[in-house]
């Protein structure tokens, strides 16, 4: 698949190499979790719990006991990095359905150029 991603440098920092890998294994356990609730869904009804807040739960009761011996401090700063970065993601990232995309000749990629953020 001709994607037009730009090749990874050669030289990334570990740390922000370490961050994308997370980010990349934690997003695939949550859409795979996500997945299964949604593939194993019954209709909605009036006073059951929804799937957002079954997610909720279930990442609470697991991140809990398991992050008990961490400090706020880090707590807090890990959050605030996955939250920029879901930001920067959400605003950099735009997804496409390829049936519909203009053909990835010259108008394509003068369409992308007028798009990207100085």
């Amino acid at each position: 698949m001709d994607t037009n991603l730009p090749e990874l440098p050669t030289e990334t920092t570990e740390p922000i190499r370490d961050l994308v890998e997370a980010l990349v294994n934690w997003g695939g356990q949550v859409s795979q979790i996500v997945a299964h609730m949604a593939a194993n869904a019954s209709p909605p009804r009036s006073g059951h719990v929804t799937a957002p807040e079954i997610l909720h739960r279930l990442l609470w009761s697991v991140l809990e006991p398991a992050l008990d011996g961490r400090s706020a401090d880090d707590l807090l700063s890990a959050a605030a990095v996955v939250r920029a970065s879901s930001a920067t993601v959400a605003e950099e990232i735009v997804l496409v359905d390829l049936d519909h995309a203009p053909a990835r000749g010259s108008e394509w990629r003068r369409s992308r150029r007028r798009h990207r953020r100085p």
